[in-house]
């Protein structure tokens, strides 16, 4: 006899598994053809060399200032803005040396001989590439060649010896925009984001982006007129559309140093609440050698700067183009994501959450717990505590209750900030 017959026990899991946003990971878009996919997960600079990335390349700077944080995230994303062409140059001209391309995983190999040119290196891969079966065609140049797909827009990859350059032809590029919504439409799993380009035209198009997704854009600019009393730059320009999700650093390195993956590298490992972005060292990354005008003139447009204070190199103040800081921002990204999530949670484990006094109460109880855990994270204040306001079930209308929607839950409640600042006034006697 099975004991089923008299004691029958079936036990249902109700914490159904909901997707949840990331708020640590970081996304940085290039013009690599390094893989075909749109993008592809990191954890280390060495997997980016293995891959054949370029000791040189700005998605291996990106790499590095991420990584050399002392707290870093656990990997980073690198996106891929389409690009048709490629230009393929000889950087070191050796006799009878191997010099490889290789094309979607298929590498071509030419020895240079005697008497060896950057035009007999070129022809000989052009003569290589164009005999193999690559859905790709050489186009002979003077000291160089042209890669190009036989069909346009057809993702190939591309990776060359150390003897050799490969620089993607930006002008040929798809356009940001459509680029974006191409890496999100294969893989959404990042919250900042970083380009190669600090071009204005480019920051303006994807800040533009940005500003209507729940992400943040973190770049950095070299332009000297930041720092001066100019009203044209990229951080005025910036300030004046008020976006709130994209945050200016000044820095005189920033197309080779890359100092916004830094801060990203030192502040996504914090959970969203806990820390200000102000006051962060970032290292490998060299202060910068600016006035106190300077430095004024840079915050004054809701630029950040990254300078040495007291002895101590760190960045100010934190705030996004719009003037709000940035841990704010996410933090309460972190806490609309996370109440949503909490709630569908319990929506989709109950059979049903009736329309009722007891079912307002169920939905109740969970902003509440997230609140809580609001509080906790640093996002929300525990003083004055924060107040939920619920529906009357009986003054509810009969055509919305029809609908199945619980309409005008509120709650009010203070975030927690932070102090960037102190003032101090004493007098003292003999």
């Amino acid at each position: 006899m099975s004991l089923n017959e008299i004691v029958n026990v079936n036990i249902n899991v109700e914490n159904v598994a909901v997707s949840r946003q990331s708020f640590g990971t970081m996304l940085h878009l290039g013009l690599t053809k390094v893989f075909t996919e749109r993008s592809r997960v990191y954890t280390s600079v060495a997997g980016l060399l293995s891959d054949g990335f370029a000791a040189s390349s700005t998605e291996v700077a990106v790499a590095t200032a991420v990584f050399s944080q002392a707290i870093v995230p656990p990997s980073i994303r690198i996106g891929r803005q389409q690009t048709d062409d490629i230009v393929i140059t000889p950087v070191t001209i050796v006799d009878n040396t191997d010099y490889t391309v290789t094309i979607n995983g298929t590498p071509f190999t030419i020895d240079s001989g005697v008497a060896a040119t950057a035009i007999t290196i070129a022809t000989a891969l052009d003569v290589a590439i164009n005999a193999g079966a690559e859905p790709v065609t050489s186009v002979d140049g003077t000291g160089f060649i042209t890669l190009n797909p036989d069909v346009a827009a057809t993702p190939y990859s591309v990776s060359v010896t150390a003897n050799l350059s490969a620089a993607p032809d930006a002008a040929g590029a798809e356009t940001l925009t459509v680029a974006i919504a191409a890496v999100q439409a294969d893989n959404d799993e990042f919250y900042a984001f970083t380009m190669q380009s600090h071009a204005v035209a480019d920051v303006l198009e994807v800040a533009a982006i940005i500003e209507t997704l729940k992400k943040i854009y973190i770049f950095s600019s070299a332009d000297a007129d930041i720092i001066t009393s100019a009203a044209t730059d990229i951080f005025t320009q910036l300030a004046a559309l008020n976006y709130a999700r994209t945050a200016g650093l000044y820095d005189p390195d920033a197309n080779v140093a890359y100092p916004e993956a830094a801060w990203l590298g030192v502040m996504l490992p914090k959970d969203p609440g806990s820390a200000t972005w102000a006051y962060k060292t970032l290292v490998g990354q060299d202060a910068d050698s600016i006035s106190p005008t300077e430095s004024s003139n840079a915050r004054g447009k809701n630029g950040n700067t990254y300078e040495t204070i007291g002895g101590r190199d760190i960045t100010r103040f934190g705030t996004s183009a719009e003037g709000e800081f940035m841990d704010i921002t996410r933090g309460v990204d972190w806490l609309e994501s996370r109440m949503q999530e909490r709630i569908f949670s319990r929506l989709a484990a109950a059979d049903k959450i009736p329309y009722t006094e007891a079912g307002v109460a169920i939905i109740e109880a969970e902003i509440r717990a997230q609140l809580i855990d609001g509080i906790a994270a640093g996002v929300v204040a525990a003083d004055p505590v924060f107040e939920i306001v619920t529906p009357v079930v009986a003054n509810i209308p009969a055509v919305t209750k029809a609908t199945r929607c619980l309409p005008a839950i509120t709650f009010t409640a203070t975030l927690q900030g932070a102090i960037h600042k102190v003032i101090v006034t004493g007098s003292v006697t003999v």
